[in-house]
């Protein structure tokens, strides 16, 4: 494989044998389902923004407990994992398997703290 991309010049035709034609999901869902679902993202942050005026800064929390742990440490490994399990020998897939679950885990406790903090600070 790799001797086969030193030996095309085309950039475009490179690119096409590593990253596969994905369909693009402007052809999947209609622009006025999208625009819908921005428009609820944003109003449901707005709305929480207005509730929680006060403490905000939880609400971000919040927000960051559930994609930052998703983001640097769940997605990366099932990737990894998805792609590569047949190729990586056991103490690899083993290694990403527990800071997958460490992930999950620290997602779990940051986001119970959160909610605590939320409930406490929250008068409705």
């Amino acid at each position: 494989m790799v001797k086969l991309l030193e030996q095309r010049n085309d950039t475009t035709a490179v690119f096409s044998i590593i990253i596969p034609r994905i369909k693009s999901t402007k052809s999947l869902v209609p622009a006025w389902k999208r625009n819908i679902l921005r428009m609820l993202i944003v109003l449901s942050s707005t709305g929480l923004a207005i509730i929680f005026r006060n403490s905000f800064a939880l609400v971000a929390a919040f927000t960051g407990a559930i994609g930052s742990s998703l983001l640097a440490y769940i997605l990366p490994c099932l990737f990894h994992l998805k792609l590569c399990h047949r190729d990586l020998p056991w103490l690899v897939c083993f290694k990403d398997t527990v800071i997958i679950m460490l992930g999950i885990l620290c997602s779990i406790v940051s986001l119970y703290s959160v909610i605590i903090q939320l409930v406490k600070n929250t008068s409705v």
